[in-house]
C-alpha cells in the first residue's frame, strides 16, 4: 500500500469475529511455549514479539536461538533457529489441539529441548478458548477475514512504529517520558500489539507506565482499536489517562498511516503529560 489504510473500504467488521477467534486461539500456543521455555520469574504473561518481515507473532528466543512463530494470515506454526526457518512447519488447518501439542513435543525433542517442561497451562482464559480436541482449526472458512486481520496488524504495527519513533525523539529532546523500548510486543491474553512507555511521576514520584498498542480482540464484534492506557495504575488514575482510537471503516478509508500515527502520538503526549501530574 502507499501509506493508506483504505484497504478496508468494503470490510464488514462483524465478519471478523470467527477469524479473530481462530487467530487468538492460535497464538496461545506461542504463549504456552514462552511460559514453558522463555518465562521470567514472577511474570505470568511473557510478551510475545511481532516480526513485521515475516508477518508473524513469535516467541522470545529460548534454548540457544530457537523461536517459534505463527504466520498471519495462514496460521502456520514454524520453529526458527538463529533466525532461519526450520524445514518442518505446521499448518493449523483441520488440526486439533492434541495434534498441535504432539507436533510441538516432537519438534522440541528433535532440538534437544526438554519436552517435559512444556505445559499448556495459562494464567488466564480467553473467550471461546479451544481446550478440547473436538474442535479443529478452520482458517480456510474465514480466509478473507484472516487476510484482513493480517493487513490491519501489519498497518497497525506501522502506525505504532511511527509513534515509537516520534516518542523517542521527544525523549531525546528532554521530556519527562523515557524512551520506548525497541520493537513491538504482543500480549496474548488480549491479542494486543504495542509497547510500554515509562513516564516519570511528579517531583520524582513513582513512574507510570503507559501501554500504547493495537487491540484486535477487545470484544467479539468491536472494530480493532488503537489504545493508550496506564498499566498497573489504580482504576481512577487509569481512567484519566486512557485514550482510544477505533479503526472504524471511516477511519480506515479516509486517513493515512501517517495521519493516524500523528493523532495517536499526540494522544500519547497528552496522556504522558497528565500522568506526570498524577
Amino acid at each position: 500500500m502507499d501509506g493508506s489504510m483504505a484497504f478496508a473500504d468494503t470490510l464488514d467488521m462483524g465478519a471478523l469475529d470467527e477469524a479473530k477467534i481462530e487467530a487468538h486461539n492460535a497464538i496461545q500456543w506461542l504463549a504456552r511455549l514462552a511460559r514453558s521455555y522463555a518465562g521470567e520469574a514472577g511474570r505470568d504473561e511473557p510478551p510475545l514479539l511481532w516480526d513485521a518481515s515475516r508477518s508473524a507473532v513469535t516467541t522470545p528466543p529460548f534454548a540457544d536461538g530457537l523461536r517459534v512463530e505463527l504466520r498471519l494470515p495462514e496460521l502456520i506454526l514454524q520453529f526458527t533457529e538463529h533466525g532461519a526457518p526450520s524445514p518442518h512447519s505446521l499448518d493449523l488447518e483441520g488440526r486439533s489441539s492434541a495434534e498441535v501439542e504432539a507436533w510441538i513435543l516432537i519438534e522440541t525433542y528433535h532440538r534437544g529441548v526438554d519436552r517435559a517442561a512444556f505445559s499448556k497451562s495459562l494464567p488466564y482464559r480467553i473467550a471461546r478458548m479451544r481446550d478440547g480436541d473436538e474442535i479443529r482449526y478452520s482458517a480456510e472458512s474465514c480466509k478473507s477475514e484472516l487476510e484482513a486481520i493480517a493487513r490491519i496488524q501489519q498497518r497497525g504495527a506501522q502506525v505504532l512504529d511511527a509513534v515509537q519513533t516520534a516518542l523517542l525523539a521527544d525523549a531525546v529532546d528532554g521530556t519527562r517520558q523515557a524512551a520506548p523500548p525497541p520493537g513491538l510486543a504482543v500480549w496474548p491474553e488480549r491479542f494486543e500489539t504495542g509497547f510500554d512507555l515509562p513516564v516519570e511521576g511528579a517531583s520524582g514520584g513513582a513512574k507510570t507506565v503507559l501501554r500504547i498498542g493495537l487491540s484486535l480482540a477487545r470484544d467479539s464484534l468491536s472494530a480493532p482499536t488503537l489504545f493508550i492506557r496506564s498499566a498497573g495504575a489504580d482504576a481512577q488514575r487509569a481512567a484519566l489517562v486512557e485514550r482510544s482510537l477505533p479503526l472504524t471503516r471511516q477511519t480506515l478509508r479516509t486517513r493515512s498511516i501517517a495521519q493516524i500515527a500523528e493523532a495517536l502520538a499526540n494522544q500519547a503526549r497528552d496522556a504522558a503529560a497528565l500522568a506526570t501530574r498524577l
